[in-house]
Order: C-alpha cells, then structure tokens, then sequence
C-alpha cells in the first residue's frame, strides 16, 4: 500500500448533496435537544433532592458537590 492510498483512508468523506446551512441547522437542533435533556435530568434530580429534605439543611454547595460526586460514583461502581 502506497503512502497516498494511506493518506486516503484517513481522511474524512465528503457529505455530498448537503449545505453548510443544513448542517449548521442539524447543529443547532442537536444543540437545542441537548440543553432540553440536561434540563430534564437535572429538574428530576432537583426534585428528588427537594423530596429528600436537602433544601431545608442549607447545606454549603460544595458539600453538595461532593456527597453527589460520592453518590454518582456509589451508581457507576453497581
């Protein structure tokens, strides 16, 4: 295999028939969809934290921080 054939795998392929503004407009959608999810997870996570009493403690945020990263890492490990 020559240098060029080489060269030519690892370039990406070109998205023929499709426009700069449809993909930017896919990008925006995909954007959109995403901040729409982010929000979803964190209301529900915000009403479990509310339903569990941690908005009454006023508890420092960073206190928070941690015993969610503790938490977090307690779910990945099961």
């Amino acid at each position: 295999m020559d240098d060029r054939s080489k060269a030519k795998r690892g370039r990406p392929k070109v998205l023929s028939g499709k426009s700069i503004a449809s993909i930017d407009a896919q990008i925006e959608l995909l954007k959109r969809e995403r901040l729409g999810l982010i929000k979803t997870r964190a209301d529900r996570i915000a009403d479990i934290a509310v339903k569990a009493g941690l908005g009454e403690l006023g508890v420092p945020e960073d206190a928070l921080k941690a015993a969610f990263a503790e938490l977090a890492s307690r779910f990945r490990k099961a």
